[in-house]
């Protein structure tokens, strides 16, 4: 008897265990495919009819989802097109990075509410502050998007450096951070503005990246792909059969610490010759630099709109404006970037047989205009034709990447679990 009894309970489980399953695939489905009906639902998931319509109520029910709007049917009457509900909750998304730190508010049907911006300089700056600032940039977004804090469903931290299977920070390169929980540093920062029991998810900022190029409008269907997140230094997403890639320590996408030059500078992280050093920000101001150390004519020191009366007055923008424009030292120094560019995605190529690689951040600005040039260069730097087809694209989400990738992660937490968040209730 006892064995009956244990497989009934054992049942009982697995029962509760599917449908939860299900549930969350429904609410996956819908939020991919709104505004989708219910028949369409079932072609979808190849779930029953009966089942669907069962799941749809409860989301319902649970505030997950509504009816928006509807079209006609062949037979009896119209069908009913569902969609996120947008009233469900807001999802905060955040970011620290080298150069500035930003939030982005969303509705759960993944509409903006408000966004913040501030420019730091976080070699100059500690963790405390950087989170202060972050937690007050928050807080004026929430405000902007008329927020309480219990509409809060879940947060996510972009961070620039390794982040560990715990959301912990391990290592930030050239940055004299301690390891520590930043996430748990940022809920008690923000104890005021967010529910403490909602989820709080720290990734790395180029993952978040990678993440939010997932979405169908932006690499669609395509399995394999590295998103490059260019700024002071260079970092990696990397999508390995449609999931992201994080290795053993959380560090696979650490691309701008590959050596690439033995007897190279020295790099921030301690190592000579990183590729970082010759594709980011910093790279092509050293180049222009260097040639006005040297002599060299330019419109960006010598031009009669030039407010370069000091070196520092440069800056990566005006170089690759003057690029276009045809000064020559600025078409060397984004020349130079572009072939260090260029051979580093053939390594990657050859790392990860990727299918795309994504530029976002300074990368994206820099070769916006001239990416067929760099496609041909990258063409060059291929094993044979073992690599032939690969593509080099602009991210979809510009400078935003990593903040939409933290609404992805968010989003994609509550799916998993929609019973884990308390019933939407009804408003009068």
């Amino acid at each position: 008897m006892a064995s009956s009894g244990e497989g009934t309970g054992s049942q009982a489980v697995d029962a509760r265990g599917m449908r939860l399953a299900n549930l969350s695939l429904v609410l996956a489905t819908i939020i991919r495919h709104a505004p989708v009906s219910q028949s369409r639902l079932v072609d979808l998931t190849g779930l029953k009819k009966p089942t669907i319509s069962n799941l749809v109520d409860e989301l319902a029910r649970r505030g997950w989802v509504h009816v928006e709007g509807a079209v006609p049917s062949k037979v009896g009457r119209p069908r009913q097109l569902l969609a996120p509900n947008p009233r469900r909750g807001l999802i905060l998304t955040t970011q620290i990075s080298v150069d500035h730190v930003a939030t982005l508010v969303v509705d759960f049907a993944g509409t903006e509410r408000a966004r913040g911006f501030s420019a730091v300089d976080l070699r100059r700056i500690s963790q405390t502050e950087a989170l202060r600032r972050l937690a007050d940039l928050v807080r004026g977004a929430l405000a902007d998007a008329d927020a309480t804090p219990g509409q809060v469903l879940g947060t996510a931290l972009a961070l620039p450096g390794i982040v560990g299977e715990r959301g912990e920070l391990t290592y930030i390169p050239g940055l004299s951070w301690e390891a520590a929980d930043v996430g748990r540093m940022l809920r008690s920062a923000l104890a005021d503005a967010v529910p403490p029991d909602s989820p709080l998810l720290v990734e790395n900022e180029a993952n978040l990246a990678a993440v939010a190029e997932q979405r169908p409008q932006a690499v669609r269907d395509v399995r394999n792909f590295v998103f490059l997140l260019g700024e002071l230094g260079v970092g990696a997403g990397v999508v390995i059969d449609g999931t992201l890639f994080r290795g053993t320590r959380g560090a696979a996408g650490e691309v701008g610490h590959v050596s690439i030059a033995v007897d190279g500078p020295r790099c921030r992280c301690g190592k000579r010759g990183c590729w970082a050093l010759y594709v980011s920000r910093d790279a092509l101001l050293t180049s222009a630099r260097d040639a006005r150390t040297s002599g060299r004519a330019s419109s960006l020191w010598d031009g009669p709109d030039s407010t370069a009366a000091e070196p520092d007055d440069l800056s990566p923008d005006r170089i690759v404006a003057a690029a276009r424009a045809g000064d020559p030292v600025a078409v060397e120094a984004l020349g130079g970037l572009r072939r260090h560019l260029a051979v580093g995605i053939g390594n990657i190529a050859s790392a990860y047989d990727t299918e795309v690689v994504v530029l976002g951040g300074f990368l994206a600005t820099a070769f916006g205009q001239e990416l067929d040039r760099l496609q041909a260069e990258v063409d060059d730097w291929l094993m044979g034709d073992l690599y032939d087809g690969l593509r080099v694209e602009l991210t979809t989400h510009g400078h935003d990447a990593p903040l939409w990738g933290g609404v992805a992660l968010v989003r994609h937490h509550l799916v998993a679990n929609p019973r884990a968040v308390e019933p939407l209730r009804a408003t009068g």
